[in-house]
């Protein structure tokens, strides 16, 4: 790894003697306090931080645009400290804890070809770990100790320290950014309180960003619709008519989500009778044209239309030659959209090995079944 990761931060906002508000972001903010009191001399009498996330400088930037009006001087404000804890708590709307006191700064990364995750180097925390073994022996015997294995547990990358200004001549350092969960287990086989203290802060940590994360994602309401009517359609499909089933099913998504699903799942009353035609088009054209493989991957496809009515690729794609099938036997087909989720929920009603639909580049597929002839 050769470039150096991106630091998580904060927004922090300093209130001074004065009754001004400082907006600005750090990865350290209470080294940031420190340094700001000994350069200006002012004293900061409160301060209060956001989460950590890794968008603080967007949020630092709208914050200053939002107060514009009332800066004084520089990132200082003369506004209500409360009013901007308001502002700021808005872009964390869930927040239920006050912020994590920084201990060890966080890095956001990927380790080898993995999705980026929260990450620290290891130098930092054999820093605040105190310990008496030279850095470079501390992480080796760690890694050779407890097995960790590079590029899943860690990753490594070289960093140039310059003597000075005017010099060219540095020291070259190995640098060892570690997972997290690598590095609770290193601060907690270190059995001392700062071992301890550093294991607790990287569950709040991870707790933090987590909570960051569910409440930021964006939300795609098209997947929302389409879940919906796949349980819904899974529901009639399978019998089940339980209200109180279908509304526990509800507030599992809407917990996963943040989204209420209701408004999406129009299942009917109890004595509404299921709609027959799903059920009777999909078991149909299943034993007829289609037949259990285990090797076979076989193409969802579309139904575009040849000249002559027929669908094109219907002797090799799933949904084309459902469509024909159905147009053959005077039976009502079910839309592109719902066809993947109504499928995977027979072959689960009949207790078939069948995979869900997965993304490839030649088109969504699903494994364990091919198509047995073309009709």
């Amino acid at each position: 790894m050769s470039n150096k990761p991106e630091l998580l931060g904060y927004v922090y906002l300093f209130k001074n003697e004065f009754g001004y508000v400082k907006i600005g972001y750090s990865h350290n903010p209470d080294s940031r306090a420190k340094k700001i009191e000994f350069t200006s001399g002012v004293t900061i009498i409160e301060n209060y931080l956001s989460p950590v996330c890794n968008n603080f400088v967007d949020i630092e930037r709208e914050l200053k645009q939002h107060f514009a009006p009332y800066r004084k001087r520089g990132e200082w404000f003369d506004i209500e400290f409360a009013t901007a804890k308001t502002a700021l708590d808005k872009y964390f709307p869930e927040r239920n804890t006050p912020a994590i006191e920084p201990l060890i700064p966080l890095v956001n990364q990927a380790i080898a070809e993995d999705e980026e995750e929260l990450t620290v180097n290891a130098r930092d925390l054999h820093t605040f770990l105190e310990s008496k073994q030279e850095f470079a022996h501390w992480i080796k015997n760690r890694i050779e100790k407890y097995g960790f294995t590079q590029n899943v547990d860690y990753s490594t990358f070289d960093n140039f320290i310059n003597r000075g200004e005017n010099s060219n001549l540095g020291t070259r350092t190995t640098e060892y950014l570690i997972s997290l969960d690598m590095a609770k287990e290193l601060s907690m086989v270190e059995n001392t309180p700062k071992g301890k203290e550093a294991r607790q802060y990287f569950i709040a940590c991870e707790k933090a960003l987590k909570a960051e994360r569910k409440q930021t994602q964006p939300i795609n309401w098209r997947n929302i619709r389409e879940t919906a009517l796949q349980i819904h359609d899974t529901f009639r499909l399978l019998g089940l008519k339980d209200r109180q089933l279908a509304d526990a099913t509800v507030k599992a998504l809407y917990d996963d989500t943040g989204v209420d699903l209701g408004d999406y799942f129009p299942l009917e009353e109890e004595t509404a009778s299921p709609r027959i035609h799903i059920d009777k088009s999909i078991d149909a054209w299943f034993k007829a044209c289609v037949i259990l493989d285990s090797k076979a991957q076989t193409n969802v496809g579309n139904a575009d239309k040849k000249s002559d009515g027929s669908y094109k690729n219907a002797d090799k794609w799933l949904y084309p030659n459902y469509c024909d099938f159905c147009a053959r036997e005077n039976l009502e087909p079910v839309s592109l959209r719902r066809f993947s989720g109504l499928l995977i929920s027979y072959c689960q009603q009949q207790e078939l090995n069948v995979k869900r639909p997965y993304r490839s580049s030649e088109g969504t597929k699903i494994k364990g079944i091919r198509l047995r002839y073309f009709n």
